[in-house]
């Protein structure tokens, strides 16, 4: 009897190997195409809820001039104006819920407030009347702002400008990479779902606290899977209208304003000068006066010269070395010929500025008294209705 050798086919220990590396590279493929595919739904699911936050934030600010202060974590979403940071102020965005990530986690937020004097303040979570032009006032002329005593989406403006401008400081809310810092308007921190840089809280990187943040260019990596939300000053300022209406409020409106004191001081300057033209006028008129006496005067001599002249000459023997008689007589009837014209002279001299220059310059002075007047009104009224049009919103949008 024969026995037959079963004989059973399988892997060899290197094909066995090679199979668990390729089931190994695909378990590991596939690890990533879910966990990419995941940071694609988790990334787009945060971008929804910001632009929700977006839209809440920036009805509160068409309807309040002014961004929201943050409120304090755990309480019922209102806001707290004596926090620098904390989470989004819900009830006061009249939210129904808190935002929250797709954990159940909610949002920080920040918003950049910092202090200073009125005009310069960039406190965008406070109201104020930052808008203060400089334009002129009339009698004595002068120049200093003027406050319109009506806080406005406009006056957000301002503040969003001064903070623009403002020198980098850490205390207020800002994003930083090392050692570069970057002014925000507000911000919005998610803190993902796992304290990926293990440091006892779900924030990871500058987002636990405080306010400093990280870049919102800051990708999602094994030591970090918070999302940052960053809005600027300029993003807010194009929200709002800034660049349409700040250079009426600011320029254009005041500058009305200024040309119409100038105007009146001008006038009255100019009154001031006219008058001083009717007495130099009087007192040519005198002086016009004097000089026609001295050249009727001057007239009378020559004429006594003349036959002085005369009998000088019939005395006079014909021959001699001496002809001073018709000299006489010469130097007397042109004397006669200069003094007449400088009669006719001062006597035009007279009657001109009788008939036309002190009754002109008088009329002249009378009529910006009339006008004077007319412009004090308008002057006035100029500058109540560029306070009334800040008052009733018409620079808002």
């Amino acid at each position: 009897m024969s026995i037959r050798r079963q004989v059973q086919s399988g892997y060899s220990l290197p094909e066995l190997a090679l199979i668990i590396v390729i089931l190994g590279l695909l378990v590991i493929a596939a690890t990533t195409v879910i966990r990419d595919t995941q940071k694609v739904t988790d990334s787009a699911e945060a971008q929804a809820l910001f632009q929700r936050a977006d839209n809440a934030l920036s009805g509160f600010v068409y309807a309040n001039g002014r961004l929201p202060c943050p409120a304090a974590a755990g309480v019922a979403g209102v806001e707290d104006c004596g926090l620098s940071d904390g989470v989004l102020p819900y009830q006061t965005l009249g939210m129904a819920a808190q935002l929250r990530n797709q954990e159940g986690l909610a949002f920080r937020y920040a918003v950049y407030a910092k202090t200073g004097a009125t005009t310069l303040d960039a406190q965008l979570n406070r109201k104020l009347d930052r808008i203060q032009p400089f334009y002129a006032t009339a009698t004595p002329l002068s120049s200093t702002s003027q406050n319109l005593a009506t806080a406005s989406d406009m006056d957000l403006c301002r503040a969003l400008s001064n903070g623009w401008d403002a020198t980098t400081d850490a205390t207020y809310a800002h994003t930083a990479d090392g050692n570069l810092l970057h002014h925000i308007a507000y911000v919005l921190a998610d803190p993902g779902v796992i304290d990926a840089d293990l440091n006892g809280n779900l924030f990871d990187g500058n987002n636990p606290a405080g306010v400093r943040f990280e870049l919102p260019s800051r990708g999602v990596s094994a030591s970090y899977d918070d999302r940052v939300h960053a809005v600027y000053f300029d993003e807010i300022w194009e929200w709002i209208g800034c660049s349409g209406v700040l250079s009426a409020v600011g320029h254009a409106h005041p500058n009305v304003k200024s040309t119409t004191a100038i105007y009146k001081q001008a006038l009255v300057d100019y009154k001031v000068q006219l008058e001083l033209a009717v007495e130099f006028a009087e007192a040519s008129r005198a002086t016009a006066a004097a000089q026609l006496l001295q050249a009727s005067a001057g007239l009378a001599t020559a004429l006594s010269l003349l036959p002085a002249g005369t009998a000088t000459t019939l005395l006079m023997v014909p021959v001699g070395p001496y002809t001073t008689g018709p000299a006489a007589v010469g130097l007397a009837v042109t004397a006669i010929a200069v003094n007449g014209v400088a009669v006719t002279a001062a006597a035009l001299g007279v009657s001109y500025l009788e008939v036309n220059l002190i009754p002109l310059t008088e009329k002249m002075v009378a009529l910006i008294d009339i006008v004077t007047p007319i412009l004090t009104t308008l002057d006035a009224s100029v500058e109540a209705n560029v306070k009334a049009a800040d008052q009733a919103g018409i620079y808002e949008r």
